[in-house]
């Protein structure tokens, strides 16, 4: 039959999985649990006890950065046996993050994925491995380094497959782990350094020994309830000697102290059944902490370090009996404060110090190697059989050398950033995010980018170094950023510029210094945009962008002297050990907020646990320092004025500081005279870090805790955990985009995750209310073109190897989200397309009828103008762009006998590209040109497949006249209308196979389907109207092809059929293209 032109193809749908917003591994574990875990089903949702498991669909977007890395405290690499890692010492390694879990190497660094992210906890202590089987790991959680921030565990776990699953073994209020030891030969051997709370005193402390794999422990050396174990180090040769280190410290809001008289070295040589304190030749008095290494080469050779009023090096070369003092490192010992001998060299030695320091005399003389990584040194592991080769983690990530530390090499693709707090700018379009990070400065990176590899470690970059915390930038101008580094260090930074221009309050010549806390707050003012506040003691407002403050009111602290506050049941000396190390000046604002409704209506939070509110702007001040069931003095996280309620105000406390876990929110309609607690089902082990309001919904709420983000739609009374992908993982803030509707979480361990368009969570009263089904709004799209401009390939990694990092970009296109209340009635159908303004049908999309929330993303495109047969939906030719309009998207249930169907629509909005100055009429005449060009391809695939089954009947019916009778002219019939089919052939697609490359001339000359698939390609990827040559070309190739499907349909309509019907005249058996008789 002739070719008739092709208008439209098949409807391609594009739906919305987890798959494309998550790390592979955790959501493979996610799915296996939820099958083995599943519920009875659930047919509706109430918006007042919503089920977080029905947001499925709402996953986490991880968007980085794994550019800055972040805290390793601990690394574990497979030595042994070699029947089990073969001889390619340092391939299987496992990494420990201070607070983003646990991470595994199977490849010696170069990809990593995170094996702990469904437990409990995502601080670890300590990780090791069995040295008769690297498939048994152990994990101790809770870091061991005393930071002010330093989260906290719940014990040891194991692992007996490398990882994939995990047992809780106890310990659990050991809450910080040093070391884990296992012995050489027998797995169910185990020590644990278990150094106790790190806020309280009591715990599990000391050093705990098991025989059963876990199953049960012994407390083989404890001191008292202020000392825990900090360090375990067995001999090489005897695995009945070891040595252990004792840790007395406490750390409170107020202050620390890192030593005391319980901090020793011991010794046992029974398996730890009895001990010796050694002290021949080591300091008296108040110590700190003590790291310990045993010389593999020459077991004999001991060496510590001490933290005294210095970090101090200690040796011993008669196992442990007697020392000596033979140098000092460059350290802060309670938060590094460990030691490595060379497994070759008794001599050489590594101080994990600030800088890693080397020396080749024991300790004598020290200088620095691996000057190109991070500072702040917390692990190292040593290759036995090749000492030049070494691993190192630190405050900045996991670096690698084969030269001893001559050159190092970064791993850039783990993402443990730990932030602080984050900010959102309002650029078009696509938002970027700030924030500050422990240790890696304060960083700004996209929200989503145009390249197809997603977002990379080169889009983010630093607004300032140091440790990083708020940032803020300005609501009219995303160039003017605010951002800040420890101790009220805050600085303007111009993005197109670069400069940061320092604005830090001062007090006035001869007063007091200013307490800072560690993450002192900034706030723009809601009500203008150059007002800035900033917390110290005092509330300081800049009405010029910073280049001017005032102080408001008097200092709004307790004003309390940290000297007279108790640690560890006593008062202690300035000269103690790490006094006040790692501490704020006590006594500061940790919080600030302005009413979005009212101005000068103010609110700061104190770390000693006051708020403060002022409704004049700061002049007075009223003071709140009770709330129901709170201790005194505990940390105000965070407090945030209702945007809904000029008197509504949220407040979070935060206890773990006298080692208080409990969640503490309340709210208050009245200013703060009266509180009513909203803590509702949230976890009772999990501090709060931060509560935020829905500027639209005032009955919708999120929090963030020491686990995950929570979310609550009835105003606090009842919590839901939002889940899904993200990792067990700090929150420690939220933000949500005013413009985006995007909500978007810092965590501290694992980045930044987005969770796009929570529209639905605002909505979902209006779509329980909806009888059967419920089609949410959508948010504006954008309308532009993914660029390749990053060096790569097809690959996921790249061209620059699979040690590159990228995060997701979300779905391109207008991501819609329906509801469907309950299971759809028998016969009845759901349905979602895409309408233009005119009515037309543009685009269907496969609607989900289970019961629930889904999503469905429309890509922006028409149907695709034809489809291939037989190839998979990534190898489909895409439809037109549509243009930039106002469409209407439809969610259909079908009617059923005597009843009417069910529709909800919802407008669509597609913007143009911001970047391209295109008219509304060249935007017309693009769109013409890719719909025609999509046309001419279909038109060029029917005319090849037409031609294509020409070809096979011709073929058939040669080989049914040679076997068979038939006259000589069938033959030459067939064997013209063949030539004739491969002339077509070659003018529309060309030559195939070998005879491709056989071409006597030079001349340029493409077939059809080449100058057609060009130009469709060219001006689909380019917003910009078709050139002068593309119009041309396409015009030439459409007129060949119209004498090409000329000829073919001359053969299709005449020759064929004549040769057909000689073929049944001459009784040749059937081939293909005849009836059947």
């Amino acid at each position: 039959m002739p070719i008739e032109r092709i208008r439209a193809g098949i409807l391609t749908s594009i739906v919305l999985t987890s798959l494309l917003f998550a790390l592979a591994g955790p959501l493979a574990a996610q799915r296996s649990r939820t099958a083995t875990e599943k519920t009875a089903p659930k047919t509706a949702f109430n918006a007042a006890t919503y089920d977080s498991a029905m947001l499925g669909e709402f996953a986490w977007r991880p968007i980085g950065p794994a550019v800055t890395s972040g805290r390793i405290v601990d690394l574990a690499i497979a030595e042994g046996p070699e029947s089990r890692i073969g001889d390619r010492l340092g391939r299987l390694m496992y990494a420990a993050a201070a607070s983003g879990g646990v991470w595994k190497s199977s490849n010696a660094g170069t990809t990593w994925e995170p094996i702990f992210d469904r437990q409990s906890t995502s601080s670890i202590g300590d990780i090791a491995l069995a040295p008769s089987n690297p498939e048994i790991v152990w994990v101790g959680t809770g870091e061991s380094n005393n930071q002010r921030s330093s989260s906290w565990g719940d014990g040891v776990y194991k692992s007996e497959n490398g990882g994939r699953t995990w047992q809780q073994m106890g310990l659990r209020t050991s809450q910080h782990i040093g070391r884990i030891v296992v012995h050489p030969s027998n797995a169910n051997v185990v020590f644990v350094a278990a150094v106790g709370p790190l806020w309280a005193s009591g715990g599990e402390r000391g050093l705990f020994k098991t025989t059963d794999g876990g199953k049960s422990w012994k407390n083989v050396l404890r001191v008292d309830e202020h000392t825990g174990a900090t360090e375990v180090v067995m001999d090489p040769t005897d695995p009945n000697t070891v040595y252990a280190a004792t840790f007395q410290r406490q750390r409170k809001a107020y202050s620390f102290v890192g030593g005391g008289p319980g901090s020793r070295i011991y010794k046992s040589i029974d398996g730890g059944e009895s001990w010796t304190k050694l002290t021949e030749g080591l300091p008296t008095g108040d110590i700190g902490r003590i790291g310990l290494d045993i010389s593999r080469s020459h077991p004999r050779t001991v060496y510590a370090t001490m933290e005294t009023k210095t970090a101090e090096i200690y040796r011993s070369d008669d196992y442990g009996a007697s020392w000596r003092k033979t140098g000092t490192g460059t350290s802060f010992p309670w938060y590094m404060g460990q030691i490595r001998v060379d497994p070759r060299n008794p001599d050489r030695i590594y101080f994990l110090g600030i800088s890693l320091q080397a020396s080749d005399d024991g300790g004598k003389t020290m200088r620095n190697v691996m000057t190109s990584t991070h500072v702040d040194h917390h692990a190292l592991w040593i290759d036995p059989t090749d000492p030049d080769h070494f691993v190192v983690g630190n405050d900045g990530g996991v670096y690698i050398t084969h030269d001893r530390g001559e050159t190092a090499d970064f791993v850039t693709n783990l993402p443990i950033a730990q932030y602080y707090a984050i900010g959102l700018d309002l650029r078009q379009p696509f938002y970027y995010v700030y924030g500050g990070l422990q240790d890696n400065n304060s960083l700004a990176g996209p929200s989503q980018t145009r390249n197809r590899q997603g977002i990379i470690n080169s889009d983010w970059y630093f607004t300032v170094g140091g440790d990083g915390f708020y940032s803020a930038v300005d609501p009219t101008d995303h160039n003017v950023v605010y951002s800040e580094y420890q101790n009220g260090g805050i600085i303007r930074y111009d993005v197109r510029t670069g400069e940061q221009k320092s604005i830090k309050p001062q007090p006035k010549f001869g007063q007091q210094d200013l307490r800072w806390n560690w993450s002192a707050p900034m706030l723009i003012s809601p009500h203008d945009h150059k007002t800035l506040y900033f917390g110290a003691n005092y509330l300081f407002r800049s009405p010029n962008r910073g280049d001017s403050w005032e102080p408001l009111g008097p200092d709004l602290t307790r004003q309390l002297d940290r000297e007279k506050l108790p640690l560890m049941g006593k008062l202690w000396t300035k000269d103690a050990v790490a006094r006040h190390a790692g501490v704020a000046d006590y006594g500061n604002i940790s919080t600030i907020d302005e009413s979005p409704i009212r101005k000068g209506l103010l609110y700061v939070g104190t770390d000693d646990g006051l708020v403060q509110v002022s409704r004049d702007g700061g002049a007075t001040w009223t003071r709140i320092a009770k709330f129901p069931g709170v201790p005194a003095q505990t940390y105000v996280s965070r407090v945030i004025a209702s945007a809904h309620s000029e008197g509504t105000v949220y407040v979070t406390l935060d206890g773990h500081r006298s080692n208080d876990f409990k969640p503490y929110a309340f709210r208050s309609n009245d200013y703060g005279r009266t509180w009513t607690s909203i803590t509702g089902n949230l976890p009772v082990n999990s501090s709060l870090q931060v509560i935020r309001e829905h500027p639209r919904a005032a009955s919708l709420l999120f929090a963030g805790n020491e686990i995950g983000a929570y979310y609550s739609g009835n105003g606090g009374r009842t919590w839901s955990r939002l889940q899904y992908n993200l990792p067990t993982v700090p929150v420690h803030d939220i933000q949500i985009h005013p413009r985006e509707n995007d909500l978007v979480i810092g965590t501290h361990g694992r980045g930044v995750f987005i969770i796009d368009d929570i529209t639905p969570l605002e909505k979902l009263a209006e779509a329980e209310r909806s009888p059967l089904v419920h089609l949410f709004p959508v948010k504006v799209s954008t309308l532009f073109n993914y660029n390749g401009s990053f060096p790569g390939g097809l690959r996921g990694a790249t061209s620059v190897g699979e040690r590159s990092y990228s995060a997701p970009n979300p779905p391109f296109g207008s991501t819609l989200t329906y509801y469907v209340k309950d299971s759809l009635p028998r016969g009845r159908t759901l349905s979602l397309a895409i309408f233009d303004s005119t009515g037309k049908r543009v685009r269907e999309l496969t609607a989900n009828a289970k019961p629930g929330l889904h999503r469905a993303t429309w890509d922006l495109r028409m149907a695709p103008a034809y489809v291939v047969p037989r190839a998979p939906a990534d190898r489909q030719p895409n439809g037109a762009f549509v243009l930039p309009g106002r469409y209407a998207a439809r969610l259909m249930v079908s009617a059923a006998t005597g009843a009417e169907g069910v529709s909800m629509e919802t407008p669509v909005v597609v913007n143009p590209d911001p970047l391209i100055p295109l008219s509304p009429a060249e935007y017309r005449e693009l769109h013409l040109a890719r719909v025609r060009a999509g046309q001419q391809q279909a038109r060029v695939q029917a005319a090849v497949r037409s031609a294509e089954s020409v070809k096979e009947m011709m073929g058939e019916a040669q080989a049914a006249l040679k076997n068979g009778a038939g006259p000589d002219s069938l033959t030459k019939q067939a064997e013209a209308i063949e030539k004739e089919v491969d002339s077509v052939l070659v003018r529309i697609r060309g030559r195939q196979g070998p005879a491709a490359n056989e071409v006597d001339d030079k001349k340029f000359d493409p077939s059809i389907q080449q100058r057609v698939n060009q130009v469709a390609g060219e001006i689909g990827d380019v917003t910009s109207p078709a050139t002068q040559i593309q119009r041309e070309t396409l015009e030439l190739a459409m007129q060949d092809l119209e004498k090409e499907v000329a000829r073919l349909n001359v053969l299709l309509s005449t020759r064929v059929p004549a040769l057909n019907h000689g073929l049944d005249a001459a009784g040749v058996p059937w081939t293909v293209g005849r009836p059947v008789r």
